[in-house]
């Protein structure tokens, strides 16, 4: 009578855990993903900390992000610096200078040979913005 009321558990357990697999799908299925942008502000200091760089923009998913800086000197509060930079990420460089990484997209397109004499090796992931000092 023993091996009767195994099968009938193990039975009842394997229809029970489907039952709630299916579910789980559906109630994911169901959802919808809402993807938010938030305006940042940032502001960093260089090493010395008489210059804050300050940085605005929209947090989101999408690539590039583009950034109105402006370099503030504290002891005065004047503007040295302001304008607009599009790319991946902006940080101090050194103490008077901003280092602002560029954004590469990839462009499909046909199918070349590869030659590798054509390769450049020169490092142009970032510029560097310097800040005039009167």
């Amino acid at each position: 009578m023993k091996p009767k009321y195994c099968v009938i558990i193990l039975a009842l357990f394997n229809i029970c855990c489907k039952s709630n697999k299916t579910s789980e799908v559906k109630k994911v299925n169901d959802t919808n993903i809402i993807f938010e942008t938030k305006e940042i502000e940032e502001k960093i200091l260089n090493d010395n900390k008489t210059l804050t760089l300050v940085l605005n923009y929209q947090q989101t998913t999408n690539l590039p992000i583009k950034f109105d800086y402006s370099v503030i000197e504290l002891s005065s509060n004047k503007v040295l610096k302001k304008g607009t930079f599009t790319g991946l990420k902006m940080e101090w460089h050194d103490l008077y200078a901003i280092k602002g990484y560029v954004y590469k997209g990839m462009i499909k397109k046909e199918d070349d040979i590869i030659d590798e004499t054509n390769i450049k090796t020169t490092n142009d992931n970032f510029i560097i913005i310097n800040i005039d000092q009167e």
